[in-house]
């Protein structure tokens, strides 16, 4: 896994005496969100939510990666002296810390386990967006969403009982968050967020002061003057342009989601129509590519594969082009 909300693996291996071990990133001064589980110390409702959105875009690389955490928790989300979140301790080291219990054929940590996990169900990957929305919960109310004594009760209600809103706990929160906070602890899968990326959005909606924004296909005079602004194109006539247009596929992204693959073989120009994005190489930011921009040209006319990934920072409607349009 490389995301800057992950914490790093260098390397892995065996000394001589025959002890594993592994190499991590070593967060200086850092502490984990544990303390700030408590009503005495919360941390500011927009801070919060910057932290817990950028768990959310984590965990989305983590999932696309095939990698299930299964123990999201705050003393597993650390914080850095620079005001950064890391994720911390994915893989079966877990499953040996003393605080983690077995539940049928599950691990975790009870008070942030998934109904799922509860239950000793199969897992997917919204067992963690749950495990994320417990701890969103926790941050912001100051109290866990059960206060039950005995791993069995709590479990029971994890999995069967309706928790209190957690803007009944603190009314400052507004509504749009607190229904973030309530499509996370759905107990069914089919309402609750399917991706990280889904809740990040839903996050920087509630930063920004606006509802989740509705990605709705543009009217055809709307595209057409999107496209007609565009300064490669300003030689074509607008008979073209609109050949351009109709050529097209529309795409949605939403934040966080990659559009374009590192070294993808895919000959295909992109028009970004609403949104925003950056593109990266090796995890390394190159540029920010804003609304009536295009990239992916040189692969386009060239037809050699892409050599950098392209992912919306923002949601995003996006026209992507795969054969010549204009002879």
């Amino acid at each position: 896994l490389d995301h800057p909300n992950i914490l790093r693996v260098y390397d892995a291996g065996e000394a001589a005496n025959g002890q594993p071990y592994i190499v991590m990133e070593f967060l200086k001064g850092s502490r984990n969100l544990r303390r700030h589980c408590n009503f005495n110390d919360l941390l500011p409702i927009e801070a919060v939510v910057e932290y817990v959105r950028d768990c959310a875009l984590a965990l989305d690389h983590a999932h696309s990666n095939g990698v299930i955490h299964r123990d999201i928790k705050p003393a597993n989300i650390m914080l850095t002296t620079q005001n950064d979140i890391k994720i911390v301790d994915f893989g079966i080291a877990d499953r040996q810390r003393p605080d983690a219990t077995r539940v049928g054929n599950s691990y975790g940590s009870p008070r942030y386990m998934s109904p799922e996990q509860a239950r000793g169900d199969d897992l997917n990957t919204q067992t963690d967006l749950y495990s994320l929305g417990a701890v969103l919960f926790e941050l912001l109310a100051g109290r866990p969403t059960f206060q039950k004594k005995g791993v069995p009760a709590l479990l029971y209600h994890i999995a069967y009982e309706q928790p209190p809103t957690v803007q009944s706990l603190r009314p400052e929160v507004s509504e749009e968050l607190n229904a973030v906070v309530l499509r996370a602890l759905e107990k069914d899968i089919g309402m609750r967020y399917q991706t990280g990326g889904e809740m990040a959005a839903d996050l920087d909606a509630v930063l920004n002061g606006e509802a989740p924004e509705e990605l709705g296909e543009p009217g055809e005079d709307e595209l057409f003057d999107t496209v007609r602004g565009l300064s490669f194109l300003k030689p074509f006539t607008d008979d073209e342009v609109h050949e351009f247009v109709d050529a097209g596929e529309w795409l949605r992204f939403r934040l966080g989601q990659e559009i374009v693959a590192e070294d993808d073989e895919r000959e295909s120009l992109f028009l970004m129509l609403s949104g925003r994005a950056c593109s990266s190489r090796g995890g390394a930011v190159l540029d920010e590519i804003d609304e009536g921009e295009c990239f992916g040209e040189i692969s386009y006319i060239t037809g050699e594969a892409q050599v950098y990934a392209v992912n919306a920072t923002k949601p995003s409607m996006v026209l992507r082009i795969d054969e010549p349009v204009v002879d």
